[in-house]
């Protein structure tokens, strides 16, 4: 991983300052127990369950117009955006006083990722210096390291927000607010040509709002109207949301299996630690394993842990940690594919159609598993997910490699 960013640096400086910061934004320090504060200020596992709810909702809603701001002003407007926002969130939770404020909190949040969701992968491949088979050919490992130097951001926060939570969870929110303002720091100083407004300076063409968002609809028209790729995204984003889905409410079951906050925090960082190798390896699992096959084969190992999750709470954590680590593996892979399917400058625009996709579904997921939790355990509930995993399954099942590299060639002739 080191060799990785010695070379890094001759490629693009930009992709490691992006590297950087995105490592600062990543350190969530309530990633794995924020339920948890949920919980302590009077909210049950419904109430939770709405929260997060409205926290997707808020992205369904300002997934695509955040996206159509990145192509016009630039990603990097977009993702510094995002930070000044995590920013607000980690100090209105330090003084939230009722459930109606924690809801307002966490739409706002919502938004904030929003213009975070897509920016920062279309970035990524827009830095990679080279013609489209050249970004083509390394994005994968590039975008796979990326993800994994955002995992160990998540496993420092992880394994910091335990400890930080005995001391108040003012101090979890506190350490949030200050290392979100380290993160807009290496964005400053970035290069970002891919705004509209830039790369249309001095051309007498419109590239309004509403022109963007009428092009918005032509595009995803052109792509979504191919049904092999719509049903490709849809088999993704089922069982990437399902995998979301998991990761976020399972901390309520090690609670209610007697773990404390310190516990599931270390459960979290084991997670995030094997992550990160998982992340460096995806591109040389696809090297060796057909790319269509990896996209069946890890959801059907996920479907078959979901199942085994509630029958031994000593096997919980482990059979958690393999389910993520899956879904881990699976979404560099799914995200190249992705990108390889669609033109530069559409990228941000799609890839928060895909994000819009994800939040509809684990806005209906989670207050549905918040509402089953009060009548139902908690373990079977999360077990139940596994009928989404078979869902994707059967949709990825259907797309085939001669059919994509057909749509592929077809979209760029």
């Amino acid at each position: 991983m080191l060799d990785y960013y010695n070379n890094l640096i001759s490629i693009s400086k930009d992709i490691v300052k992006l590297n950087i910061s995105s490592f600062f934004y990543s350190l969530f320090f309530d990633r794995a127990i924020w339920t948890l504060f949920l919980l302590e200020k009077g909210l049950d596992g419904l109430q939770v369950g709405l929260a997060e709810s409205l926290l997707h909702i808020s992205i369904v809603l300002f997934e695509v117009p955040t996206g159509i701001i990145a192509d016009i002003y630039g990603r990097k407007i977009s993702l510094i955006i995002s930070r000044i926002i995590s920013i607000i969130y980690a100090v209105g939770l330090m003084s939230v006083n009722n459930i109606w404020s924690i809801y307002f909190i966490f739409i706002l949040f919502g938004l904030g990722s929003t213009f975070s969701s897509g920016s920062d992968t279309a970035l990524l491949y827009d830095s990679i210096k080279g013609n489209k088979k050249e970004k083509d050919k390394q994005f994968t490992k590039i975008n796979g390291y990326y993800g994994a130097f955002i995992t160990a951001g998540l496993t420092l926060g992880m394994f910091c927000g335990g400890f930080l939570q005995s001391v108040s969870w003012n101090t979890v929110y506190l350490c949030i607010a200050v290392v979100q303002v380290i993160s807009i720091i290496p964005l400053i100083n970035m290069t970002d040509n891919s705004g509209l407004v830039k790369a249309k300076q001095g051309k007498n063409q419109d590239f309004s709002f509403l022109v963007c968002l009428k092009n918005l609809v032509i595009s995803n028209l052109i792509v979504f109207k191919n049904r092999l790729f719509f049903t490709l995204v849809i088999g993704i984003v089922i069982f990437t949301a399902t995998i979301n889905t998991l990761y976020l409410f399972i901390p309520i079951w090690f609670k209610e299996q007697g773990f404390d906050e310190i516990i599931i925090s270390q459960i979290f960082t084991l997670d995030s630690i094997i992550g990160i190798i998982a992340y460096s390896c995806a591109y040389k699992l696809e090297k060796r394993v057909n790319i269509y096959t990896l996209l069946i084969i890890l959801p059907l190992i996920s479907l078959i842990a979901l199942l085994l999750l509630p029958l031994s709470n000593s096997l919980s954590p482990i059979l958690f940690i393999i389910i993520n680590n899956l879904a881990i593996l699976f979404y560099p892979l799914s995200s190249a594919l992705i990108n390889k399917l669609i033109k530069s400058e559409e990228r941000a625009t799609i890839l928060s159609s895909v994000s819009f996709l994800s939040s509809i579904i684990i806005a209906i997921q989670f207050p549905t598993i918040g509402f089953l939790t009060k009548y139902i355990d908690t373990g079977f509930v999360l077990s139940g997910l596994s009928i989404f995993c078979l869902c994707s399954i059967i949709l990825l099942w259907q797309t085939n490699r001669k059919g994509i590299l057909n749509y592929n060639e077809k979209r760029y002739s």
